[in-house]
């Protein structure tokens, strides 16, 4: 499912410079969106809507925030809870003024904050890996970012949007285990797809992708 909406995000602009455009049309003065590739991610499943303004002719502020749930993957069986909340701020500047049945490139500069509490099936060392244990513990994730991305909007009538985008960031992450044997050492949980990682601080650059549906409010 995710392969085929990411595949569909880049396709689409290729189609849509087959159509005949449309007349120029006013920009829109506020955009709501959501997120539906964010229901499929496979750590921190979310609900997010994001608010998009503009202030200027080319130019649009942006604010998205978003609940995690644990959607209950089959194949993630090690995650048995899991809360917390996403938040995205920033700048977007549209290279031509967003109007009805246009494909329209931007770039977006944007912080990002994300805090998630899980409950996870790890296993870890004893005694020195003299043989390894499975433990239920408490994943604690705070992560800043700051990315820089590039994208298009395809609007569809007067209405309608749909939205992608993909950069790179700055991410700071902090990650502590709640009550794990001071003896324990983190080997891994679940599989290679759905290994959350040890402990501890990293500051790293990442890539990040969204794709967002949205409707033109006025």
């Amino acid at each position: 499912m995710k392969k085929t909406l990411l595949l569909c995000a880049w396709l689409a602009p290729f189609w849509l410079f087959a159509q005949n455009p449309a007349p120029d049309t006013p920009a829109p003065a506020w955009i709501v969106k959501i997120s539906p590739l964010v229901w499929l991610h496979p750590y921190f499943p979310s609900f997010d809507v994001a608010v998009e303004r503009r202030i200027s002719p080319n130019w649009y502020a942006e604010v998205s925030a978003g609940k995690m749930f644990n959607i209950g993957y089959a194949d993630n069986p090690v995650l048995s809870a899991l809360d917390g909340y996403r938040a995205d701020a920033g700048a977007k500047y549209y290279f031509r003024p967003p109007a009805s049945r246009r494909y329209t490139q931007s770039i977006q500069a944007y912080g990002s904050l994300l805090y998630a509490d899980a409950n996870i099936e790890g296993d870890f060392c004893r005694f020195d890996c003299t043989f390894s244990q499975r433990i239920n513990y408490q994943r604690l994730e705070r992560k800043w970012a700051f990315y820089v991305a590039y994208g298009g909007s395809l609007f569809f009538g007067r209405r309608w949007i749909f939205e992608f985008d993909g950069g790179f960031g700055y991410v700071y992450r902090d990650i502590h285990f709640g009550d794990v044997p001071p003896d324990a050492t983190f080997r891994t949980n679940g599989s290679l797809i759905w290994n959350y990682g040890s402990d501890g601080i990293r500051q790293q650059i990442e890539p990040n992708v969204r794709v967002k549906l949205g409707v033109v409010i006025f």
